[in-house]
């Protein structure tokens, strides 16, 4: 059996007016007395971009553990991003890093967004779907479904300033296919929240929270 520990060293000076930095590093301690280091980083003190290590979880085989890179922050630049979510293979001693990636409800499967394409894994496993992107606009938003069957796509025209039309589209884990549920010329949506099975909510430019029903095709404002 395999404990993680995060080890967090403090910001410290590189000379007398030096820039300061901090190291974190992530550990695996075994019953054993054993000891892998699966991750290290420096981060200077005071700077952009995100950083710091926190776990996540372990596969329900406990061969995989999951962790994030990018506790704090925000990485520089424009555009959509979930987070980055790193996994470290406790038996061939790989550790493999996505970028942008959101666990299901259940946290069974992760939805990892590439450039120009969403790729479904199994937390025990790995790759189960995917599906490239359409040329309709850049990815604003990604939402699983409640039950982690769906997973939701919204697309807008241009992101850096928002602006232009939006597409929404639902991707099945099971069948491996994709659908437009809505498209909108009048509209820029600039976020997409799943909490209910056939209602999906979408924020839109000027911070109105509209949900739309699956089930009708009908959308209006939240009160």
């Amino acid at each position: 059996m395999w404990e993680a520990e995060v080890l967090v060293y403090d910001c410290v000076a590189f000379g007398s007016e030096g820039p300061e930095y901090a190291y974190e590093v992530l550990l695996l301690r075994a019953t054993d007395g054993a000891i892998v280091q699966v991750d290290e980083q420096t981060i200077a003190c005071g700077g952009l971009g995100a950083a710091g290590f926190d776990l996540l979880l372990w596969s329900p085989d406990s061969r995989y553990l999951y962790y994030t890179p990018t506790r704090e922050g925000v990485p520089d630049g424009c555009g959509f991003w979930a987070g980055a979510v790193a996994r470290f293979d406790v038996q061939t001693r790989r550790r493999e890093v996505m970028w942008s990636a959101i666990f299901s409800p259940d946290r069974q499967r992760l939805a990892v967004i590439e450039p120009s394409a969403l790729a479904l894994w199994d937390v025990d496993g790995g790759e189960i779907a995917r599906w490239s992107f359409p040329q309709e606009g850049v990815l604003a938003g990604v939402a699983w479904s409640p039950d982690g069957e769906r997973v939701a796509l919204l697309f807008v025209q241009t992101l850096c300033p928002p602006a232009g039309p939006s597409r929404l589209f639902l991707f099945d884990a099971s069948s491996q296919e994709a659908q437009r549920v809505l498209a909108t010329d009048e509209q820029t949506f600039l976020d997409v929240i799943w909490q209910a099975s056939e209602h999906i909510q979408l924020v839109d430019d000027q911070g109105t929270t509209w949900t739309y029903s699956l089930t009708t095709g009908a959308m209006e404002p939240d009160e």
